[in-house]
């Protein structure tokens, strides 16, 4: 019988972006650990202490990673709370977490948190989509903030920059920081093989 090939499965945002680490150049995500909501319920204690030892002496994220939001079916971005420059002691984690489950709707015990190191020094961030939106022609369109040093600017609804480029004419393109991220963007819609992505960047 001839092997199956192994399909990319979509799962929370946490989820999807540890699958990807997997298969992907690893210099292009960020160090993460999460956890669900009846993890928290039950294990606080040992969640926080794990959080204090890995993020020693660094500024976090805490990030929503809702089971309703940027799955395979549905993106809801900016739905849902998530907070920024956290420094990492015991009670400001715990208030954070708590605070970000409590953003989610109809919050179930699979629904999970994303912690992430804060990022600094952002020369650009934003959010690229390989699709026109309104119409679902063939572009990359990448939303962006080159002037704040910002990672959130776009993806909270803000007003920045936008270029789109036809997907077959992407090389054209005379930013290299761009071409490398449409590069690496390609990589990802091979590997899960969909082309209907929404992918923040920063």
């Amino acid at each position: 019988m001839k092997k199956k090939k192994n399909l990319f499965s979509f799962g929370t945002k946490a989820e999807t972006l540890e699958r990807l680490k997997e298969k992907i150049n690893l210099d292009i995500f960020c160090r993460q650990f999460f956890f669900s909501f009846k993890d928290w319920s039950k294990e606080r204690e040992n969640i926080l202490k794990h959080i204090l030892q890995n993020f020693v002496n660094e500024r976090i994220v805490v990030r929503s990673s809702a089971s309703t939001e940027d799955n395979k079916n549905q993106s809801n971005a900016g739905a849902y709370l998530s907070i920024l420059n956290i420094l990492n002691s015991k009670k400001n984690v715990s208030k954070s977490v708590d605070n970000v489950f409590s953003s989610y709707k109809n919050l179930v015990s699979s629904d999970q948190v994303l912690i992430q190191p804060h990022i600094t020094n952002v020369s650009v961030s934003g959010v690229l989509t390989t699709k026109e939106i309104e119409t679902y022609s063939p572009y990359y369109v990448i939303g962006y903030d080159d002037f704040s040093g910002k990672t959130n600017t776009i993806t909270g609804g803000l007003k920045g920059k936008t270029i789109m480029v036809l997907k077959n004419k992407a090389s054209s393109l005379k930013s290299e920081r761009f071409k490398k991220l449409i590069n690496e963007n390609k990589k990802i819609e091979k590997i899960t093989n969909n082309s209907n992505l929404d992918i923040e960047f920063c």
